[in-house]
């Protein structure tokens, strides 16, 4: 997943022909491990459509960005939003 973050750091220095395969490979690394509602491989897709903006191709961002915001599946790591959880009740500590 590093190589996400590296890709996104080359994209942002106009290296878009190293950065593209970076983010391709993390994207289908975290796609592969942890399926496609999670917020890694969410977040790579985002990764990519910034790649294609700033690289001057609008349609292949669109088709990343739209594949960013698809419907998520749920889940422990998706981002899915989930009912706020209640606040966890501390125990007195035993004086023994």
């Amino acid at each position: 997943m590093a190589q996400g973050e590296l890709g996104r750091c080359l994209t942002k220095l106009t290296r878009f022909e190293v950065a593209e395969p970076m983010l391709l490979k993390s994207y289908e690394f975290g796609q592969a491990n942890f399926g496609d509602s999670h917020v890694r491989a969410l977040e790579r897709c985002q990764y990519l459509a910034e790649l294609y903006d700033a690289w001057s191709k609008p349609e292949q961002a669109a088709e990343w960005r739209a594949t960013s915001v698809q419907p998520m599946k749920g889940g422990a790591d998706s981002v899915t939003p989930s009912a706020p959880e209640e606040p966890a009740t501390r125990r007195a500590r035993d004086p023994r």
